[in-house]
């Protein structure tokens, strides 16, 4: 009977037993559930979020089955959500994004009902496939030589003009009908209790009342809590106790070593100078055109031209065969390893013709150069070109090309 009494009172028990939790309690209970929060994305993942997180732990009342408890954002998530939007969530917002969420989500159900039917109409032109028959034109074939039939015109309906009402009676006037409608006792009725008082008596008699609390095995529970909190207290004060023994030892290391030995240490024997190095005196370099950059030979040319004269048009840089030779033979006695060579171009012609021009007077140089040095040491290097700038007396000096040793 006491369990057929909870089946038919289960609403009843339930809010019992919820009212009947503590807060450490509900913690407990509630604390290994999460609720999926939607992204604001139209299709984006949920993100799970702890239950403690998003409610107070405060019971505003009970609707059915279930505790109604004050719901909030979590500042995580508030946080997370402004960083991408910019803007700041409310709960209208979650409330929206929980709709679109379970309305996107939502597959009505659907079902299949196969209905009968009298057969299918198959169609085929004549003429157009194997197994129809050859056209007759003696013989009806084509539907569309026949025309549909035509429906007949809908004669006009008359609408009467006098009262429909006329010579009935109305309700009012029927007061010898017995009455077909039966009134219902609406007065209230008392609750019936007996099988509650009953229940009562009967745990009075056992010598046991009806504990509520042995539902929930809040015993039990409380237990286990000042137990867990026993642990943690010991924990810490280990933990404090191992921390100040460790500052204690570190003080007094620090101590020990700043602390000045009282024995003198005795001094070490004076190093012997070492003596100084003998000054070398530096071996003149000789000097010849080409010896280094401030001294470089010059070798001329004609006017848009690349190939090497003896001397120029213009008369600039007489014997310059026998120049480059004696440069070569300056060179390998003044054991040179590296020879540089530059182009010029005089401010004649546009920028990209001057830079080509320059470019190839100083490779016909170094072409020059490698013939007659034949020496795979000596590294000739042609640098970048430059266009020089001057009077136009002077454009037959600019148009050269500078060679030296690289010291």
């Amino acid at each position: 009977k006491s369990f057929q009494w909870i089946l038919r009172n289960t609403m009843t028990c339930s809010v019992a037993v919820y009212a009947s939790l503590t807060p450490e309690e509900r913690v407990v209970l509630l604390e290994r559930y999460s609720i999926g929060v939607p992204t604001l994305a139209e299709s984006g993942p949920e993100e799970s979020v702890p239950l403690l997180s998003c409610v107070t732990n405060n019971v505003l009342g009970y609707y059915g089955n279930a505790m109604v408890m004050p719901f909030m954002i979590p500042v995580e998530f508030a946080a997370k959500v402004k960083e991408k939007t910019g803007k700041d969530i409310t709960t209208g917002m979650i409330q929206d994004s929980l709709m679109r969420f379970h309305v996107d989500g939502f597959e009505p159900p659907r079902s299949t009902i196969a209905l009968p039917t009298k057969g299918v109409l198959g169609e085929a032109v004549l003429g157009h496939c194997p197994s129809a028959e050859k056209i007759d034109i003696t013989r009806f074939w084509n539907w569309q030589d026949s025309p549909g039939d035509q429906a007949p015109d809908i004669a006009p309906i008359n609408v009467p003009s006098n009262s429909l009402t006329a010579g009935l009676t109305a309700p009012s006037g029927l007061t010898q009908v017995t009455p077909m409608i039966t009134n219902f006792n609406t007065s209230p009725v008392a609750a019936d209790t007996s099988l509650a008082t009953a229940i009562a008596a009967n745990a009075i008699e056992l010598g046991k009342p009806f504990d509520i609390g042995a539902l929930t095995n809040a015993g039990n529970l409380g237990t286990l809590v000042g137990k867990t909190l026993d642990t943690a207290e010991s924990a810490r004060k280990d933990a404090l106790s191992s921390a100040t023994k460790l500052a204690e030892k570190a003080m007094e290391t620090a101590a020990s070593i700043s602390k000045p030995d009282a024995k003198t240490d005795p001094k070490p024997d004076p190093k012997p100078q070492p003596s100084p190095d003998p000054k070398v005196e530096p071996v003149p370099v000789p000097t010849f055109p080409g010896s280094d950059e401030s001294r470089s030979l010059s070798i001329f040319f004609n006017l848009d031209k690349t190939d090497l004269v003896d001397v120029t048009n213009e008369g600039q840089g007489a014997g310059q065969n026998a120049k480059l030779d004696s440069f070569v033979t300056s060179a390998k006695v003044a054991k040179a390893t590296a020879i540089s060579v530059r182009g010029f171009a005089s401010p004649e012609g546009d920028a990209a013709h001057n830079a080509t021009l320059a470019a190839s007077r100083a490779a016909t140089i170094k072409t020059a150069l490698d013939s007659k040095l034949a020496d795979p040491s000596i590294v000739v290097t042609v640098l970048p070109g430059r266009t020089l700038s001057g009077s136009t007396s002077d454009f037959p000096k600019l148009r050269r090309t500078d060679i030296f040793i690289n010291i």
